[in-house]
């Protein structure tokens, strides 16, 4: 009987650490993608968690210093029991970390964080809990992280930034869907010129124009030089019969007409 019990306490207790442990094991991963909302999801810290935080260029050209706010179970010193937390980020890279919850018991940690300490797009925040007490019966929870920056400061940042990319995307769309304008004067070019005699040459000439600027002009695949205008002349060999003449100018986006 008495080994009985003795085999029951250890696999209860076995049971429990295992119960403990095993997110551990099986760590959730967790993404912050919008900082200008606060990261709110009920997390139990055993050891360490991390967080992959989004932070957008804009914030670390605009700013030197980022409060960051953690509302957590509450740490400090209780009864005897020190429970303390750090928040480490990029560890595997470019170590920085930030101490917070020593001392009297709290239910909040403002920490500054050096915008140095932080790179655009991911950052992984990784939260490290501690106590002296009983290591399978402790742990911290988590409620919310939020950047503590004036009201609306880093929605209004994104917005802008947004919509001048967006204004800069449209601008660009319409740059490139600029085609240059190509005028022959020498002949028609809707008609083939057609010749009775083997060798002949005739001289083409015409205008190619485009507001971005003109940076080729071929005519029948052959490189020909123009002005600053655009305006341009060579000489061309025909075959005996009818000959199709191509003039084709390009822009400095690489947009291409051809006549």
């Amino acid at each position: 009987m008495y080994l009985n019990r003795k085999l029951i306490s250890v696999l209860i207790f076995c049971s429990i650490f295992l119960g403990l442990y095993s997110s551990i094991c099986y760590a959730k991963n967790y993404k912050w993608e919008d900082i200008s909302k606060p990261f709110k999801n009920k997390i139990t810290v055993r050891l360490s968690v991390e967080i992959e935080v989004n932070v957008p260029a804009i914030i670390l050209e605009k700013f030197d210093k980022i409060p960051l706010v953690i509302e957590h179970d509450g740490l400090g010193n209780y009864r005897g029991i020190e429970e303390s937390a750090e928040l480490r980020i990029n560890e595997e890279t470019e170590p920085s970390s930030y101490p917070f919850g020593r001392g009297p018991v709290s239910l909040s940690s403002r920490l500054v964080i050096n915008a140095k300490d932080l790179r655009p797009g991911y950052n992984v925040f990784k939260i490290v809990y501690s106590s002296s007490g009983n290591l399978t019966l402790k742990w911290m929870i988590l409620h919310e992280l939020r950047f503590d920056l004036p009201p609306n400061q880093i929605s209004k940042l994104l917005t802008a930034k947004q919509a001048a990319s967006s204004e800069a995307d449209k601008k660009q769309y319409l740059k490139d869907k600029s085609f240059p304008e190509i005028t022959i004067m020498s002949h028609n070019t809707s008609r083939g010129i057609k010749t009775v005699k083997s060798n002949k040459k005739i001289k083409i000439s015409g205008k190619a124009i485009d507001k971005s600027g003109i940076v080729e002009i071929l005519v029948n695949g052959k490189d020909v030089s123009f002005d600053e205008y655009g305006n341009f002349e060579t000489d061309v060999f025909l075959k005996l019969g009818e000959n199709q003449v191509l003039i084709s100018a390009m822009n400095i986006h690489q947009n291409r007409s051809t006549i």
